[in-house]
């Protein structure tokens, strides 16, 4: 990036100025070459392990939605009652992503990290030993509250760990563990289906990941933007040392001042911490941090809404009416499956394709799949009632549901699953990045609310054809505001970012 020209003292969020005797040079440390593979890989891995944590948590209700029977005080759960089950997740997740934010500058990345992970471990249990509806819920809104922290802390810390070249790859490799943690979700419910209270040893079985974790984030660094920001500049240096072994001295400190510039752009540096009132104020009125937000609200927002974790939370209720009675979960895995490969796959593209080329294939292969979807539905009796649903026996309308539901899920994995994180990971200037991230994952969280709370009753008012039919028109219309709204990030490094919004080749929102 360009040298700065002022050799002023710049003072971050502690107040300690830091003095600058020459400009910085332009950080070299983009450079593939420089990293450790092994300690990136690992850094992915443990703090990825937030990711599995949350793809296990939505992909484990589905099985248990259909294996509970009337385990709580001898009564089966009512359509409405499930809706409240599967969305006190969503509502817990809602406002604690909104607080990630302002938790991950306060203290840290990795202290969010760590109390994710005991949030996990203790509703997983809590979940497992439920007696009663009231009791299943209340574990769920704690899981909600884990699923909220992780959700945000953990693409915004591996985006700023991650070296350029490799951000997309690195970044997009924890939503393949959230895909990975819904298959191995499903096949958990798929074993312990047939088990008496098997449900519960579905729940219990979250509850291994997060301890791992918390091993794991023994040895894990904090971000080095993060230490930057807080003034902490050698300890930035020390932790990027270890991410860039072959780096020289040189690189090293132009890094650290390249972030350093970056903060003084964005008007860190004055000294004092800056209250919620002020960073609204520069999220909102400063335009590159407005268009950001925009962008990152409005993917989060169309990732949801058009209906993939409808799939995910009722994949086997959905299945179960399309035919497949015996073991609706083994059915479910075939899902789940093809959007683990299909992200996989996402992860070796992304940083060579680019992010706008796979939105707007992913957008249009999902707009394909949901009018299968819906047509698919058509075909069978797919009016459903609380107490009268009776499967069809048509075989191969039945299969043509799913693999309406396989083609859909797959487009959606390789661009609308991962890239609305990846990218909002990228978007913000350092300053605003907590609070944009926080703001961002909450309307994720809202827009998920609103279709899983939604879904049955949205079903039984229109029809599963008319829901799929819905969410198809709102998949095209999200084709516009990529194609209008989002800037291609691939390989910009984070710095250079904002710069992208204050162009006007973008659509104005004035």
């Amino acid at each position: 990036m360009p040298a700065a020209e002022s050799a002023a003292p710049i003072s971050l969020e502690s107040g300690a100025p830091i003095e600058r005797t020459e400009p910085a040079a332009e950080s070299q440390l983009g450079d593939s070459e420089k990293s450790s593979t092994t300690y990136l890989l690992r850094l992915t891995f443990v703090a990825g392990i937030g990711g599995v944590l949350f793809g296990f948590d939505t992909g484990v209700i589905s099985g248990v939605l259909v294996a509970i029977g009337d385990s709580l005080g001898g009564v089966e759960l009512t359509a409405t009652q499930q809706e409240v089950v599967v969305s006190a997740t969503t509502f817990g997740a809602l406002f604690s992503s909104l607080a990630a934010g302002r938790l991950a500058d306060g203290y840290g990345r990795k202290p969010v990290l760590c109390w994710s992970a005991v949030l996990f471990a203790v509703s997983a249990v809590w979940q497992a030993l439920a007696q009663s509806f009231g009791s299943l819920t209340g574990g769920r809104l704690l899981a909600g509250v884990g699923v909220g922290l992780a959700s945000m802390v953990v693409p915004a810390y591996l985006g700023e760990v991650a070296p350029e070249q490799h951000r997309g790859k690195i970044v997009v490799a924890d939503i393949a563990l959230v895909t990975g943690g819904q298959v191995l979700a499903y096949i958990v419910d798929s074993l312990l289906f047939d088990v008496k209270n098997g449900w519960r040893w579905m729940a219990a079985f979250g509850a291994i990941p997060p301890i791992i974790q918390l091993f794991g984030l023994l040895t894990l660094p904090e971000s080095p933007r993060y230490l930057i920001l807080s003034s902490r500049r050698q300890d930035a240096q020390d932790v990027l040392s270890l991410i860039y072994p072959y780096a020289t001295r040189t690189d090293l400190v132009d890094k650290v001042e390249a972030v350093e510039d970056s903060l003084r752009a964005e008007g860190a540096g004055e000294g004092k911490k800056e209250d919620l009132r002020e960073l609204l104020g520069k999220i909102w009125f400063v335009r590159h941090n407005r268009r950001a937000l925009i962008v990152a609200v409005g993917l989060q927002l169309l990732q949801q809404v058009t209906g993939f974790n409808t799939l995910m939370y009722y994949s086997a209720t959905i299945l179960e009416l399309a035919g497949f009675s015996s073991n609706p979960t083994r059915a479910a895995l075939c899902v789940a499956f093809a959007n683990f490969i299909c992200t996989c796959i996402a992860l070796r593209l992304i940083d060579r394709l680019g992010r706008r080329p796979m939105l707007l294939f992913s957008l249009a292969g999902m707009v394909v799949g949901l009018v299968a979807l819906a047509l698919s539905f058509k075909l069978l009796s797919d009016h459903i009632s609380e107490s009268d649903a009776t499967p069809p026996a048509n075989a191969w309308a039945s299969y043509f549901c799913l693999f309406s539901m396989i083609a859909f899920c797959s487009t959606y994995a390789f661009g609308m699953g991962p890239l609305p994180w990846l990218m909002q990971a990228e978007l913000f200037s350092t300053e605003v990045r907590g609070l944009g991230g926080g703001i961002a994952s909450a309307a994720c969280w809202l827009g998920n609310l609103l279709v899983s709370a939604t879904f049955l009753s949205l079903v039984k008012g229109i029809s599963a054809s008319g829901a799929f039919w819905l969410y198809a028109a709102l998949a095209a219309a999200g084709i516009a505001f990529v194609f209008l709204r989002v800037p291609e990030t691939a390989g910009v490094p984070l710095e250079e970012i904002p710069a992208l919004f204050d162009s006007d080749d973008l659509a104005r929102d004035e």
